[in-house]
This record gives C-alpha cells, sequence and structure tokens, in this order.
C-alpha cells in the first residue's frame, strides 16, 4: 500500500502523540509498503527536541515537512495550537502530496485534532480514504462537570470549537483507531447511524524495538538516582486530576519512610513542560505541603525518550498514578512492563487499564473512585508498596503481552486498513 500519515509533531520532536507512528515505521517499510509522512518543521513546534528519536526512523521513510505561523507572533493573540497554525500549509503540501504521491489511505495520527478535518476535504477532493487515531479524546466533556474554576484556561472557547469540528469530521472517517474502547463507545452515542466508520481498538502498544535500541546506544543520564535509596520513577505530565493519587503516594511514601532503614525516593519527569507551563513544578508544592521535599526530585520539562527508557531500566520502583477521570488509560503501562520493574498503580476502578494489568500480570493495583480521598487512599498505596517492597517480581503473561507489542500492532493495524482500501477499490 501507499499510506500517506499525518503527524504534525514527528522526530526530532518528542511528543507522546508521535510514537504511534515512529514505532510502526521500520514494520511498514520491512512490509515493502511506499510511507510518506506530512509533519511540521520542528522550527515551528515548540516540542522538546530529541536527535536519538530522529535516528530510529528508517531511512526508507520521506518525510515532508511544512512551515507554520511563528508562536512567538501568534501567542499575543491568543494563538498557540500548533495544528492551527500550521493548518493553511499543512493543507497544501498536503494536497500536492495526494495528488502526485496518490496514497491507497490517509492515517491522522496525532493529538493535534483540528488537522483532522483535512481528512474530509481531501475525502471530497481526492476520493481517498482517511483513518483518525484517538489517543486522546478530541471534544472531551469530562470538565463539564467541574465547576467553571475547576476548568482550563479558555475551556468554553475550545470546548466548542472542537465539538464543532468533531461533529463536521467524524462521521466521514472511513476508519476509526482508538486506544480504548470508552472513546468509540463516545463516538457512536453521539453519532449513531451516522458514524460508518470501521473501527479498531489499538493500544500505543509495547515498543520492544526501542528496548533493544537503548541496550546499543546507552543515552547519557541527566538525572541521578540516589544509590543509598529505593529510587520510584515517574514520567509524564502531572494534570490536576492525578494530584489525588499523588497525593496518596506521597502520604504512603511518608509513612513507609518513617519506618524503614532505606527510604524511597520519588522522581517526577516531565510534569509540566510547554511554553505556557512556565515550568511551574506540580508535585513539590504538594510534597513541601506533606514535609516529604527531601524525598522527591521533580523536573518539570521533559528528558530524552531514550533517557526516560533508560531510567526504567535502572529504577528500583515505577509509580503509575492515575487520575480521577475513568476513561484515563495511560500507555506508558506497556513501556513500564518491557522494564520489568514493580508497578505502583493506584487507577479509578472504571479505568480500562485496571483490567488489562490484571490479565496481563501479576502486577496488584489501587483502585480509587468518586469518593475517595488521599488520606484513605493512601493506607491501601502503603499496603502495597510493602509487597511492591519485598522481592516482588513480575511475570507478564508472555503469550497475552505479545499481542501488544509494536510489532503485533502493526500487523494488526495492517490487516485492519487493507480491509478498508480494499472495501473502498470493491465500491468503486
Amino acid at each position: 500500500m501507499k499510506i500517506l500519515i499525518v503527524s504534525p509533531t514527528f522526530p526530532p520532536d518528542n511528543t507522546p502523540d508521535l510514537h504511534r507512528v515512529r514505532m510502526m515505521l521500520p514494520f511498514l517499510v520491512k512490509e515493502g509498503h511506499r510511507v510518506v509522512v506530512l509533519a511540521v518543521d520542528p522550527r515551528y513546534t515548540e516540542a522538546p527536541k530529541d536527535i536519538y528519536l530522529e535516528q530510529s526512523i528508517p531511512p526508507e521513510v520521506e518525510v515532508i515537512r511544512v512551515k507554520a505561523l511563528n508562536p512567538g507572533k501568534t501567542r499575543c493573540l491568543g494563538l498557540g495550537n500548533l495544528a492551527i497554525r500550521s493548518f493553511p500549509f499543512l493543507w497544501k503540501e498536503g494536497s500536492r502530496i495526494v495528488r502526485s504521491f496518490r496514497p491507497d489511505i490517509i492515517f491522522f495520527s496525532t493529538t493535534m485534532f483540528m488537522t483532522m478535518p483535512l481528512g474530509r476535504i481531501w475525502k471530497k477532493r481526492f476520493h481517498v480514504p482517511f483513518i483518525l487515531d484517538f489517543q486522546d479524546p478530541w471534544r472531551n466533556d469530562y470538565y463539564l462537570s467541574l465547576p467553571r474554576d475547576k476548568r482550563p484556561p479558555k475551556y468554553w472557547f475550545i470546548h466548542g470549537l472542537n465539538k464543532f469540528f468533531e461533529r463536521w469530521t467524524v462521521p466521514y472517517a472511513d476508519g476509526i483507531i482508538a486506544v480504548n474502547q470508552t472513546y468509540i463507545d463516545l463516538l457512536s452515542q453521539r453519532y449513531g447511524r451516522r458514524l460508518k466508520a470501521r473501527t479498531l481498538i489499538l493500544p500505543l502498544g509495547a515498543p520492544s524495538a526501542d528496548f533493544e535500541f537503548v541496550k546499543l546506544s546507552l543515552p547519557p543520564l541527566s538525572i541521578k538516582l540516589d544509590r543509598e535509596a529505593i529510587n520510584a520513577v515517574y514520567t509524564g505530565v502531572v494534570p490536576d486530576n492525578m494530584l489525588l493519587s499523588i497525593e496518596a503516594i506521597l502520604r504512603a511514601v511518608k509513612d513507609y519512610n518513617s519506618q524503614a532503614a532505606k527510604p524511597v525516593r520519588l522522581y517526577f519527569i516531565g510534569t509540566n513542560y510547554g511554553p505556557e507551563a512556565m515550568h511551574r513544578p506540580r508535585v513539590m508544592p504538594l510534597a513541601q505541603k506533606l514535609g516529604m521535599e527531601n524525598f522527591v526530585v521533580e523536573k518539570t520539562d521533559r528528558v530524552a525518550y531514550f533517557e526516560a527508557i533508560r531510567l526504567m531500566q535502572l529504577t528500583d520502583l515505577l509509580l503509575l498514578p492515575g487520575t480521577t477521570d475513568p476513561g484515563y488509560t495511560p500507555s506508558k503501562f506497556y513501556v513500564y512492563a518491557l522494564a520489568h520493574r514493580p508497578i505502583l498503580a493506584v487507577l479509578h476502578n472504571k479505568s480500562p487499564l485496571v483490567q488489562i494489568i490484571e490479565d496481563l500480570s501479576n502486577n496488584p493495583v489501587v483502585m480509587l473512585d468518586e469518593v475517595s480521598n488521599a488520606e484513605s487512599l493512601s493506607i491501601r498505596v502503603k499496603s502495597t508498596l510493602n509487597i511492591l517492597l519485598e522481592d516482588f517480581q513480575l511475570r507478564l503473561d508472555k503469550q497475552k503481552f505479545d499481542k501488544f507489542t509494536d510489532s503485533s500492532m502493526t500487523s494488526q493495524f495492517l490487516r485492519w486498513v487493507g480491509s478498508i482500501v480494499e472495501n473502498k477499490q470493491t465500491e468503486e
């Protein structure tokens, strides 16, 4: 097949939403498919950069980059969104690529959702089917249930924009991928019979090739782990609705350290990066409030992707705090599992990830619900922490887990896409 992939952020950018594509590319090339990636020039993206990520892209893949409006000039107007800043450039260059390359399918894999309406535009103009990848919800109604002062800045505007363009785009898609069933169910409820797309549940999966890459490259570490302590690492953003589970972890570790000969030291990495974050710490104020600042290290900026994997391999314990959003399904579990370290997971009891962890491993999960508070939750976290630190060995069901590796996920993707392309050709 000939596949056009739209991924506005792409290596050397280091953002979570580009890894689906990046992990698939070696296997797509190996199977003989021709791939063109349409991305934004990294000079315009404001994303952290990682040269190791760029080295992991097969040379056979053609990457075409476009400009975007300068964020330094548009931010004063309240416009920082990359999808909006790059939209006219992606539209123009993408149209040229579709005319010349004549792809069998166009695949949008990004959380820059405002680029997805291009799928409907190109389908109408060039009769090429398109697929949308939902790693997060496009229109997120979660914050509507919260008081106005608890909602993100400009939420009313962003929600209205997303609501309109999701409705304008999604019913015309030929295929929809989602990291969990919850997102598919939401779209089905909203659009009913209008939603004619074939669907596929496809978690981001376990990047086994990346762990092999780390063995060969051994990227340098910017963070020093404490040899005199039990090290516990979390990598990722900390939104407001994650602070409940993090506070429970801090309280549990404080209680543990008060009696332990060897204390636990917590590392939170990449908690609040980005141009609008201004590097404000998310965890440290809470740690100071609880008197835990001497046992917490917070780095608001993201570290290089392969450095994060190396840290996962070297630490004693991995942290997986969940949010109060039942649909939250962090894909980092699959990465954590490949590091073969115990995982302190605190997740909403309705999160699909709870069942996934129970099916694939022997790792215990602490569950929260709508009425949980940090103090009572910390008691169960402390009990689980004791189990994990007493010679616990993470065991994976290899037969089941292999279905979630990068190679297996790509094979599922190709079979599914092939059926969409074949169906389209039959209709014509």
